[in-house]
C-alpha cells in the first residue's frame, strides 16, 4: 500500500482504540458504572448478526461490510476500554498512595 494510505489506516484504528479509552474514562468519572462499556460487546454481537443475516453482495451492498466494520470497531474500542480499566485497577491497588 501507499505510505499515506497506511498512515491513515493505522491512525483511524488507533483513534477507535483511543475512543474506547475515552468511554472508559467517562464511565468511571461521570456514570460510575460501565454503561458505555456494555455497549461495546453489544456492538460486536450486532455486527456479527448483521454480517450473517445479510452478507455482502455487489448488487445492493448488503449489510456485510457495515456489520464487519461495526464488529471490528467495537472490538478495538473494547480493547482500549479494557486497557484503561486494567490501568486504573493497577493504579488504585498497587499505586504509591494505595494504602492511604
Amino acid at each position: 500500500m501507499d505510505l499515506p494510505a497506511d498512515a491513515i489506516f493505522y491512525l483511524f484504528w488507533s483513534a477507535v482504540i483511543a475512543m474506547g479509552a475515552v468511554l472508559a474514562f467517562v464511565d468511571r468519572k461521570w456514570i460510575k458504572w460501565p454503561a458505555l462499556g456494555l455497549l461495546l460487546p453489544a456492538g460486536i454481537v450486532a455486527g456479527v448478526i448483521m454480517t450473517k443475516v445479510r452478507p455482502f453482495n455487489f448488487a445492493d451492498g448488503g449489510l456485510g461490510i457495515e456489520g464487519f466494520l461495526l464488529a471490528a470497531a467495537s472490538g478495538l474500542a473494547l480493547i482500549g476500554y479494557g486497557l484503561v480499566w486494567i490501568w486504573s485497577f493497577v493504579r488504585r491497588h498497587f499505586g504509591k498512595h494505595a494504602d492511604s
